[in-house]
Order: structure tokens, then C-alpha cells, then sequence
């Protein structure tokens, strides 16, 4: 059975005063939240395909998301990307995390970067795995998923959005496609890809 209190006002300890229930949360705005709360929330579902068949840092379409301002420079934002990903018969690819703070430009996110890779290795955010040369090699996607907490310090726009790159010139990284791309194959499955932002109080 389940039991419910029901009360107008409760009274002080010292019996002094009391304390009124009534809209105790109508006056609470972000600034009074504490720290850790979620003060706004972005998503977004990426649905455009991107194709890169170069070794260089390129900007996947569709995936810009940004908040307008934050609250406070102490602010973090929590940033997921789930990307589905594949890549022609023995090739891989590499994503990485940009950001673009009051409009100034995009710029590599340093601090979710991987440092090991060293000699002929590069490095990356996150990297769909190896598509073996078999017999299947066309129809899979592959589902990357990360998450980082960013510190951006500003109360102005910040935006993220997603750069890709494949192994080389000779292979091509695919989001939301597989590398056989037709809509007669009954085994080709499509997919789209998400991104959300969280502000978080600082």
C-alpha cells in the first residue's frame, strides 16, 4: 500500500516561524542549481552520409553541434558522439574531436587525443576497427562510441563537430553507409549517427 503525506506548512524547530510549501521550486533558475547539475541539453541525430579517401583531417558532414552560450566559465560540457563508421577492404580510418569557441574556428579538442602514435602510427579520438578482406567486407558498420568532459572557460557559443580521416589515398572511410552502397540488398542495413551535448554546472 502506498503512503502519502499531505501538508500546507511545516513549522520551524524553534517553533518560531514556519514554512510554506507551495511553489518552493518556481523561483529556482540555473544559478541556484548546485554544482554538478545539468543546466541544458543539445542533441542531435546525424543522418548524412560522409565519405573521406585522404590521409588528412576532414570535417564530417552533418555533424556540427553547438550550445549558443553557457551559463558560466566554470561550466563543463559533457560531449557523446556515436558515429557509425566503416571502411573499404583493408583500411581503417581515425575521428577526432574539434571545437569552435564564440565563432573564432575549429580547432582540434588536444585533450581527448591519444599521444602514443609514433612512426607510421597516427593519432586519433576514436578508430572503427580493421575490415578484413573476406568475403563480406561490404556490408558491415561498425557503431564508435565516446564520450569526453570538456572545460572550454567562456560564456560565448561553443560547437563541436566531428574530422575524419582514412588510413591513406588508396582506402575510404564511410559514416552512416556501408562500402556497398545500394538500396536493392537486402543485407546492407542503414544507420544514422547521434551526437548530445550536456552543460554541466561547474
Amino acid at each position: 500500500m502506498t503512503s502519502k503525506l499531505k501538508t500546507d506548512v511545516l513549522e520551524t524547530v524553534s517553533g518560531s516561524g514556519t514554512i510554506a510549501l507551495t511553489n518552493q521550486l518556481s523561483g529556482m533558475t540555473s544559478a541556484s542549481v548546485p554544482s554538478g547539475s545539468v543546466i541544458q541539453v543539445a542533441n542531435r541525430v546525424i543522418t548524412e552520409e560522409t565519405s573521406v579517401t585522404t590521409g588528412s583531417w576532414t570535417a564530417a558532414g552533418g555533424t556540427h553541434i553547438e550550445f549558443s552560450s553557457l551559463e558560466s566559465t566554470s561550466s563543463k560540457i559533457l560531449v557523446k558522439f556515436n558515429l557509425a563508421v566503416t571502411s573499404t577492404k583493408g583500411g581503417n580510418g581515425g575521428v577526432k574531436l574539434y571545437r569552435n569557441i564564440g565563432g573564432a574556428g575549429w580547432t582540434e579538442v588536444t585533450g581527448v587525443t591519444s599521444t602514443s602514435g609514433t612512426g607510421g602510427s597516427y593519432n586519433t579520438w576514436m578508430t572503427n576497427r580493421y575490415n578484413p578482406v573476406d568475403t563480406h567486407h561490404e556490408l558491415p558498420t561498425y557503431i564508435l562510441s565516446n564520450e569526453y568532459l570538456d572545460s572550454p572557460s567562456t560564456t560565448s557559443s561553443v560547437a563541436y563537430k566531428i574530422y575524419v580521416r582514412s588510413r591513406n589515398s588508396s582506402f575510404t572511410v564511410y559514416i552512416n553507409r556501408a562500402t556497398l552502397n545500394g538500396n536493392s540488398d537486402s543485407a546492407i542495413p542503414r544507420a544514422t549517427s547521434s551526437a548530445t551535448l550536456m552543460e554541466i554546472k561547474g
